[in-house]
């Protein structure tokens, strides 16, 4: 599920079969990402930090990608450069909160 979703929102993202609507795109992201998919992270946060959806989804966007493993280095790279991006635009306590483990779960 987590999957579909996110190629769904991909899809919205890119106009892929669909009319292009980034913002409906979140949605599906959104929910794909909160399942622990990586690929839906990586979007969200790319689209957050093009200025779409709301500021209200980057400490979320932020705790998914910072909890999130990988082995493939260019992905590591990738989250690295989108939390860094995220961070430059919340506040010190809403890092600091994101980082908590409790509030992962």
């Amino acid at each position: 599920m987590p999957t579909a979703l996110e190629q769904l929102g991909r899809y919205y993202s890119r106009g892929t079969f669909v009319q292009e609507d980034k913002e409906r795109a979140i949605p599906y992201l959104r929910e794909a990402a909160a399942m622990g998919n990586i690929n839906a992270r990586i979007h969200l946060a790319e689209l957050l930090l093009r200025d779409y959806g709301s500021p209200l989804d980057y400490e979320d966007a932020y705790r998914w990608l910072y909890n999130s493993v990988t082995a493939d280095q260019r992905t590591h790279k990738r989250i690295s450069i989108l939390r860094q991006g995220l961070e430059m635009r919340m506040p010190e306590n809403v890092i600091a909160r994101a980082k908590r483990r409790d509030t992962f779960w």
